[in-house]
């Protein structure tokens, strides 16, 4: 064997011991969390020391005993003996943990990494087990889960991974210790999860074109079909819109044919849908399709806009829901443009799962945008019985002028009423507006709050609403909120 591929020491790998600092300010410093100190990151650095095992230190951030490298195991098995005995230290029972975002995300950083540089079966494994070794201890199972999901699932993750986040919501709804309503949000949130997975089929939709025909996604005739869902206006659509027509991976596809375009509105603001039709790139299929505001009804999952799909040539899943530079890469990477015969997904992911055939094409009827605008405007009205009905303590905030490139944040007050709320999802209309929404269930009469953040992309007056789907006394219903302002 050649020495020069072991370790001579147990000391925490170069590269495992940089992600350790380096990773840890994403963690903390990413959207939504506050920015890591520079104690924190001391603390972070500290971690790859050994400790005496998981624990609360006096006076500071609990501490996570990092395992040892056996001195004479390979290079190449290095991350997966990391990534297999990290949390082997871990105290589930030590409520600091729970308490301590900054220190729990510095240690979940790297592995959360790591897992997605492992092969997909074996980090799968390693992220269910994590959740299952703590089933008596239901509140760090939540704890572990928020951890999770801002990584695996948050749009702007570098991490993002949701077949990681999947083995860990079915770990958490199974778990025997957990409350029924702690397992609300991980049921509809996995619901969604599952929907349109890389290899099923793709979920066939009816949408209407510029000119009023309808035509059907399975209708697209290509080796290649690439779905975005978009929102006009919207800076980041914009960008694709831009970029994608331009760019040396995709032009070639594009002008053989082998890559056809579909572009959805999946909202219900018509007139400002039809007002940007002139400005799509030439040769793109743009269709209007409105999407169920109810998430677990709707066929495709959207956690923000634009959201892209690359389908092969019978319709079954390439890529899921990825950014633009994660796609390019992608067909980069497979040289799609110079691939004799089209890749299909069952190349790729062997069997596919079942999912609707074409004939189940999903389409709005003609009065869904009335009928949602009643369902919203039922469930924000007032209540005979207010103190039954939870309360939104404002629905609409104004920024006023926001410099350009600089975020704002604002909370939205939420009272239960009588029963126990649950906050299944909030859903934003533009990648620009970002929501964080309370984890675990408001107690009647308790008030927590959602969380907005407005970044200003592109300058002008601008309006974002964000769709909250809350779960009361058995019965599900939708809020929408509204942040707006100009940007300079």
């Amino acid at each position: 064997m050649n020495r020069s591929s072991l370790r001579s020491d147990n000391a925490l790998p170069r590269g495992f011991a940089v992600l350790l600092v380096l990773l840890a300010a994403f963690a903390c410093g990413g959207p939504g969390r506050p920015a890591l100190s520079d104690a924190a990151v001391s603390d972070a650095s500290e971690a790859s020391a050994p400790a005496s095992a998981s624990a609360s230190v006096a006076g500071g951030a609990p501490r996570l005993e990092i395992p040892r490298v056996p001195s004479m195991l390979a290079d190449s098995l290095q991350m997966l003996y990391l990534a297999t005995h990290w949390w082997d230290k871990l105290d589930y029972d030590d409520a600091a943990w729970l308490a301590d975002t900054v220190a729990l995300e510095a240690y979940f950083t790297p592995w959360a990494q790591a897992l997605t540089q492992l092969p997909p079966s074996t980090g799968s494994s390693l992220a269910r087990a994590l959740i299952v070794r703590g089933d008596s201890v239901p509140a760090m199972q939540l704890r572990l889960l928020q951890a999770a999901e801002y990584f695996w699932r948050h749009p702007n993750s570098p991490f993002r991974n949701e077949e990681l986040l999947l083995p860990v919501l079915e770990a958490v709804v199974a778990s025997p210790a957990m409350d029924p309503l702690d397992k609300l949000r991980p049921q509809e949130l996995l619901s969604r999860i599952r929907k349109n997975r890389p290899g099923m089929a793709a979920a066939d939709l009816v949408y209407t074109t510029g000119s009023g025909a309808q035509q059907r996604l399975y209708a697209t005739r290509a080796d290649y079909t690439l779905v975005m869902f978009y929102e006009p206006g919207c800076p980041a659509c914009g960008y694709v819109e831009s970029h994608l027509p331009a760019s040396e991976v995709f032009a070639p596809l594009l002008a053989s044919g082998r890559l056809r375009v579909v572009a959805l509105y999946p909202d219900e603001d018509l007139a400002a849908w039809r007002a940007q039709l002139d400005r799509m790139p030439r040769g793109w299929t743009v269709g209007h399709v409105l999407l169920p505001r109810d998430r677990a009804a709707s066929p495709y999952d959207l956690p923000s806009l634009p959201s892209l799909y690359l389908l092969d040539r019978t319709k079954h899943v390439l890529l899921k829901d990825v950014r633009y530079d994660q796609l390019e890469a992608w067909v980069r990477a497979q040289d799609l443009a110079g691939r004799v015969g089209p890749l299909t997904a069952a190349s790729l992911y062997g069997a596919a799962a079942a999912a609707p055939a074409a004939s189940a094409a999903f389409a709005a009827p003609a009065s869904a945008s009335a009928s949602a605008s009643a369902a919203v405007s039922a469930a924000q009205a007032p209540s005979a019985a207010p103190s039954a009905e939870p309360a939104w303590l404002c629905t609409e905030h104004d920024f006023g002028t926001i410099p350009l490139g600089e975020t704002r944040t604002t909370t939205f007050g939420l009272r239960a009423g009588s029963d126990p709320v649950v906050v299944l999802s909030a859903v934003t209309n533009c990648d620009c507006t970002q929501a964080d929404v309370p984890r675990r269930p408001l107690a009647a009469g308790a008030e927590d709050a959602v969380t907005v953040r407005f970044t200003a992309k592109e300058r002008g007056y601008f309006r974002k609403t964000l769709r909250v789907r809350l779960h009361v006394g058995g019965t599900e219903r939708t809020s929408t909120l509204v942040v707006r302002g100009n940007v300079e």
